[in-house]
């Protein structure tokens, strides 16, 4: 580990405690480690200067003048993601890159910047700035407040929250970052206590509700997800006109949306809106496809009971009776062949054809079985019947003809 001792830097082994090595600066109040790069600044308030220490050497590697001032020591804090190193000086940060490049100067009016933290997730600095606690100076108030920057270009991203009473009377402020910037913790040296920030973002979309094509009569579900904080509320949306206007879909205020699809609804679009105190956004819009169920079915039809088929004795030469039932093409028995077995279709239309002079009648067999499947062949019968009759009275008028 590192150990700071006035002006001497020394690397002290932690399991013996053993200083391994040092090197002694010409003064010096603090430092920060930047372990990606090899590096380890040390800031000397008083003289304005920061010294850059290679870690592999233990040797300073570079000397990094500081702008005038009144030297009021603050803070010094390396960012992790690039380097850079904030230092709070007087009434101000001062921020290098990790060559030790000036990047930039935040004014802090007449408070003193006296902690700062990085947040990984979002790319943010985070200042806690402390009132001088002397109601004479002019500017001071007796109250801190805590601003966030954007780290990789310094611009403020956030409104200044208010430390009520935080001032450096009693010493300087100390903070930490939650993960994600949501949460903020700053202590307060003049209370004794901790207070917990807690910061309104605008939501983030973090899933977009996806295309759908069914049919007309299913169940559709569409999801959208968001994250605050505070957590935002949600509504669904539904557009007509492919996306040029919006209307609130009643009741649809769940992350998930579902509705039985219909005809009417293909083409239309939905997205979900989410709001809280910080803002308002739109998650990406879902297409709806509903196309009609096709109702059209295959197959065969059913097969009525079989029986044995009795033919006129007088089919041979001198003519013959031929039957047919529609269905499934079944043959009601040929001509001049006795106890031929016949099938009787189940629902088939029914006729029958009489050449010569000999009139011959198909029946359908055995009619014995129960329920539907005798009410089917039945039927069939009738059909056949009134059919036989109707083409033998005209086959008569032609004959009279």
């Amino acid at each position: 580990m590192l150990v700071a001792q006035g002006s001497v830097l020394s690397e002290v082994e932690i399991a013996t405690a053993a200083v391994k090595r040092s090197v002694t600066l010409e003064g010096g109040d603090g430092f920060a480690v930047d372990a990606a790069r090899g590096a380890v600044w040390f800031t000397d308030f008083g003289n304005r200067r920061m010294y850059r220490v290679d870690t592999a050497a233990f040797t300073v590697a570079a000397t990094v003048e500081l702008p005038a001032g009144e030297g009021f020591a603050g803070f010094t804090e390396v960012d992790p993601e690039t380097g850079a190193v904030w230092v709070g000086l007087d009434t101000s940060v001062v921020v290098h890159d990790a060559t030790g490049k000036r990047l930039g100067i935040l004014k802090g009016g007449a408070d003193m910047p006296r902690a700062a933290s990085f947040d990984t997730v979002t790319h943010e600095a985070f200042v806690v700035w402390q009132d001088a606690g002397d109601s004479s100076q002019p500017g001071s108030d007796n109250n801190g407040r805590l601003t966030v920057h954007r780290a990789r270009d310094l611009q403020e991203v956030a409104k200044p929250v208010v430390l009520p009473g935080v001032h450096t009377q009693l010493g300087s402020a100390a903070l930490a970052v939650e993960p994600g910037g949501a949460v903020v913790f700053v202590s307060d040296p003049v209370a004794g206590k901790i207070t917990r920030l807690e910061r309104a973002t605008s939501p983030r979309v973090t899933r977009d509700p996806a295309d759908r094509a069914v049919t007309a009569g299913t169940r559709v579900s569409l999801t959208a997800e968001a994250e605050g904080p505070p957590r935002p509320t949600v509504a669904w949306q539904v557009s007509t006109d492919a996306g040029r206007t919006w209307q609130a879909v009643e009741g649809a205020s769940s992350p998930t949306y579902s509705l039985t699809a219909a005809v009417s609804d293909n083409g239309r679009r939905y997205r979900a809106e989410f709001a809280n105190d910080a803002g308002t956004v739109h998650s990406a819009a879902a297409t709806l496809t509903v196309t009609i169920a096709d109702t059209t079915t295959g197959g065969t039809g059913s097969t009525g009971a079989t029986g044995s088929t009795s033919v006129g004795s007088d089919g041979g030469s001198d003519g013959s009776a031929n039957g047919s039932v529609g269905g499934s093409a079944a043959t009601g028995g040929g001509a001049g062949t006795p106890s031929t077995p016949g099938t009787v279709g189940g629902a088939g239309s029914a006729g029958a054809t009489v050449r010569g002079r000999t009139n011959a009648t198909a029946t359908g067999g055995a009619l014995a079985s129960t329920g539907a499947a005798g009410a089917s062949l039945a039927g069939s019968a009738v059909v056949l019947t009134a059919a036989g009759w109707l083409l033998i009275r005209r086959a008569r008028r032609r004959a009279d003809g």
